[in-house]
């Protein structure tokens, strides 16, 4: 949860700071700063966006490490592995 509030931080302070530098150089003349740094303040500020979409809401795909375990457990669960053997391949999965 520690994770999640650090990156929602980061993510917030991120698209603070964009939106103030695309302010920023707007408003001078037509194409205000140029229209190739406002193309790359506007890619950075969409990529910040999906980040913030992503760490809010989660992976859309699985962690090896947890699908790999909750594999292992079924397997465990169904009786086709041993406890023995439970417990050496939930060690190796955890390295």
């Amino acid at each position: 949860m520690e994770r999640d509030r650090k990156t929602l931080v980061i993510v917030v302070i991120s698209l603070v700071l964009l939106w103030s530098l695309t302010r920023q150089f707007y408003g001078y003349g037509m194409m205000g700063a140029g229209m190739g740094f406002g193309a790359v303040l506007m890619l950075l500020f969409w990529v910040a966006v999906i980040w913030a979409a992503v760490a809010l809401i989660g992976s859309p795909w699985p962690r090896n490490g947890s699908s790999s375990l909750e594999a292992l457990k079924m397997r465990y669960a169904k009786g086709e592995i041993s406890k023995k053997e439970f417990e050496r391949i939930k060690k190796e999965l955890r390295r």
